[in-house]
Parts: structure tokens; sequence; C-alpha cells
């Protein structure tokens, strides 16, 4: 789903408003630590995608991590009901014990690129 377009016929205006409201979406890249076990990293990842869509459910649509070994990266999809949500859950990894886990497999510093629907 791109957007989702509400049509609304004012009455009294005898006009139609289109209201449409964009769900933000990102991917979030990290280095992975040379000497990470893959398997122990595919389990903290796991861990964390599973708190985060119970933690922040009807807010976070999508929370995907995914490995590439090529590149030795982690790479989360990322998709959010409204940019209110996006602030939150940046807010609520600060203090996700999870993710403070996971920054023993990878570099904490992020590449964090927004996305357009087109």
């Amino acid at each position: 789903m791109k957007f989702i377009v509400k049509d609304l016929t004012s009455e009294s205006l005898n006009k139609k408003l289109i209201y449409v409201f964009i769900m933000p979406s990102l991917t979030a890249t990290l280095k992975i630590k040379e000497g990470t076990s893959i398997d122990e990293l595919s389990k903290a990842l796991k861990e964390l995608q599973q708190d985060v869509l119970e933690n922040e459910k009807g807010k976070t649509l999508i929370y995907n991590p995914h490995i590439c070994e090529k590149d030795n990266t982690v790479v989360f999809y990322e998709r959010y009901v409204d940019s209110e949500a996006l602030k939150a859950h940046s807010k609520n990894l600060t203090k996700n014990k999870i993710m403070m886990k996971l920054f023993k497999f990878v570099d904490p510093r992020m590449e964090i690129k927004n996305l357009k629907d087109i």
C-alpha cells in the first residue's frame, strides 16, 4: 500500500476534499562486527523484531531485518502509520534493552535512508 486516500465531500462548499496520508518508510543499515556469529545475530534480530512489533502494534507496520553477508551488513526495512509513529519508534529504540544487546554484534552507527513511494 503506497498511501491512503480519503475522499470527503463537503456539502456546504460543494467541493471534494482529498486528504493524503503518507506512511513513512525507511531502511536502516548497520555494519556487522568482525567475528560475529550469524546464527547469534539472527536470533537477536528476530527477538528485536518481535519486541518492536508487539510493543508498537498498530503504529509500526513493517519491521523486517535482513542480513547481507556479501556487504557484512544488517538492513532493516521499516514502515510506520505516520510520522508520529516513526518518532515514537526512534525514541523507544534508545531505551530498548534488546537493541542494546544487538550492539554486541553490530556497529551502533546507522545509515538511514528515507524512502519515497512512487
